[in-house]
């Protein structure tokens, strides 16, 4: 019987620490799919510490855009890659208030690197010409998790794009607002 109540009492132990040391970061590998206002995509964060993760991601964009000089609204689809490291700043403090972590549920600073290939795009248009490029933009986010494992995100930040081709440079803005479900 004291045999019994020491493993007991061990795996009870370890559970509790387990829990604790999931409850004080980022899960350890979370995976899941969002719905954007232009974009859907599906996503993998990788835990590499306590508040960092590093995010990959594959998308398909869309655009739209209305020129004074042609007829009706133009659209296209085109896909892009993401690799995004992220440092979640404020799990301890949203513990300390009592507030939901789970799915890493916090605030977040990021930097996007993303890649814009000029292949598989769609458009209305057959004079379009795609941009091949790529694009590094600082990012703030925040993540909140409902329903257990739904999400909602938004993240916004200005950076550097470059056309691969061409060689030509803008300043390249980052606006998300998304729904997603963890797997």
């Amino acid at each position: 019987m004291k045999k019994i109540l020491l493993v007991f009492i061990s795996l009870w132990g370890m559970k509790s620490f387990a829990q604790e040391q999931s409850n004080n970061g980022a899960v350890k590998n979370l995976t899941g799919a969002q719905l954007g206002i232009l974009h859907i995509g599906v996503y993998d964060e990788l835990r590499l510490s306590d508040n960092f993760v590093l995010r990959g991601e594959v998308m398909l964009n869309a655009a739209l855009w209305d020129r004074k000089f042609s007829s009706g609204t133009n659209f296209a689809l085109f896909p892009m890659i993401e690799i995004t490291p992220k440092y979640y700043y404020n799990f301890k403090r949203r513990l300390e208030k009592s507030k939901n972590i789970q799915n890493n549920s916090a605030n977040y600073f990021a930097l996007n690197f993303s890649y814009s290939p000029d292949w598989l795009i769609t458009s209305n248009r057959n004079d379009l010409l795609a941009n091949n490029a790529i694009a590094i933009i600082p990012t703030y986010g925040i993540r909140r998790n409902f329903a257990k494992n739904f999400n909602y995100e938004f993240a916004t930040g200005l950076g550097y794009a470059r056309n691969i081709d061409t060689k030509e440079s803008w300043a390249a803005l980052h606006l998300s607002i998304a729904l997603g479900y963890d797997f």
